[in-house]
């Protein structure tokens, strides 16, 4: 589980914060919190994407171009768009999942939430997914206000 109180530190953090005050300005918070949760979504349950994400042989042009064309198939907002084009540009497509990732924690924080994240070696079915659920959700009270977010991770090194 991650604390939502913790503040995002480092490189990711000056995008983070960049992104989410042009979110503020353009009112489309809610837009930009799907795009990355579909995109996330997409580069779990795609093992083809995930390998041009985080393959060095790939030239960040080719990435970018790639990416944005996902992205405008997938009708992102053009701030989506745009912020992944820059994180392409400037040589951290391999972060993209990450910053996402913090992203969506820094606007849980921002609103009070309580973020649990679990990561799981295989993809948990229906039942499973539920149970772990529940088990999560007796630890706290009904009253907190949590965002469960469940990521299936493949290893990378099969």
């Amino acid at each position: 589980m991650e604390n939502v109180d913790k503040k995002n530190i480092g490189l990711p953090s000056r995008y983070i914060n960049a992104l989410y005050e042009l979110c503020d300005e353009a009112k489309n918070l809610k837009k930009i919190t799907q795009d990355f949760e579909n995109f996330i979504k997409l580069v779990e349950d795609n093992k083809n994407l995930n390998n041009l994400l985080f393959s060095p042989t790939v030239g960040k042009t080719n990435q970018g171009k790639i990416l944005i064309d996902i992205l405008k198939k997938g009708k992102a907002d053009k701030l989506t768009i745009n912020f992944c084009g820059v994180l392409c540009r400037n040589g951290r497509v391999n972060l993209i999942t990450k910053i996402m990732r913090d992203f969506l924690n820094e606007v849980a924080r921002r609103r009070g939430e309580i973020v649990v994240e679990v990561f799981s070696p295989y993809k948990l079915d229906k039942k499973e997914e539920d149970d772990l659920k529940k088990i999560i959700l007796d630890h706290f009270s009904r009253d907190e206000n949590l965002l469960f977010l469940l990521f299936f991770q493949q290893n990378h090194l099969t």
